[in-house]
């Protein structure tokens, strides 16, 4: 059932990425001049399942290191047997387990949505063009960008909170050294549109409210 549920969510989640991804870069224009992106479904689904693949052999170690005494709790409880039938030493043996199993789960979960954010990145970065002239670049890492997420997150914890401006410049800069433009950017005609920004109620609320995909 969960390997169903799996394969349901990572569909879902391919597909959702691909089309908020077309409708974000073909809407796109600096200007009159405009954007463009032949952003594939099956690819971000792929990339999406590679993400699951990098999860699941944590899933599966997580399941092994837990499945004998699951098993045998089970079969407690449908034995209906009332009593404690565990020692003191294993009772701290399955904790120690427990203690195991998440930081497992924690670390495959940062390697899989790093894994996904870098592939994501690099292949819609790839894909788009600008003015059919302007082409562009990820050259981020997954283990750089780990690396980023870990000194980040630490900057934070250890100042309280009060260290997040910082780690979040940082985090900017490494996303900016890491983005590059190919082409002549002194050759594009660049002239203003004439559009109206939309003053509506409805537009100024929903301002910025859009999905963080950390251009």
């Amino acid at each position: 059932m969960r390997d169903v549920w799996f394969f349901w969510g990572g569909l879902v989640q391919g597909i959702t990425s691909a089309l908020w991804l077309r409708l974000l870069f073909n809407r796109l224009s600096f200007g009159k001049q405009k954007f463009s992106a032949e952003i594939s479904i099956r690819k971000c689904t792929r990339i999406i399942f590679g993400g699951i693949l990098v999860l699941l052999p944590f899933m599966v170690a997580i399941v092994g290191l837990n499945l004998s005494w699951l098993i045998k709790a089970l079969s407690i409880t449908m034995s209906g047997y009332v009593e404690s039938p565990y020692t003191l030493s294993e009772l701290e043996s399955i904790s120690s387990m427990i203690k195991i199993s998440y930081y497992l789960y924690f670390f495959g979960a940062v390697l899989c949505w790093s894994y996904i954010y870098v592939t994501l990145r690099g292949y819609y970065f790839n894909s788009v063009v600008f003015s059919e002239k302007i082409a562009f670049r990820s050259t981020l890492t997954v283990i750089g960008f780990i690396i980023q997420l870990v000194i980040n997150s630490l900057l934070t914890v250890c100042t309280l909170g009060f260290g997040y401006p910082w780690a979040r410049v940082r985090y900017c800069r490494y996303l900016a050294s890491n983005t590059w433009v190919d082409g002549d950017l002194d050759a594009l005609d660049l002239q203003d549109h004439d559009d109206k920004i939309a003053a509506d109620i409805v537009s100024r609320i929903s301002c910025g409210i859009v999905p963080d995909i950390s251009l």
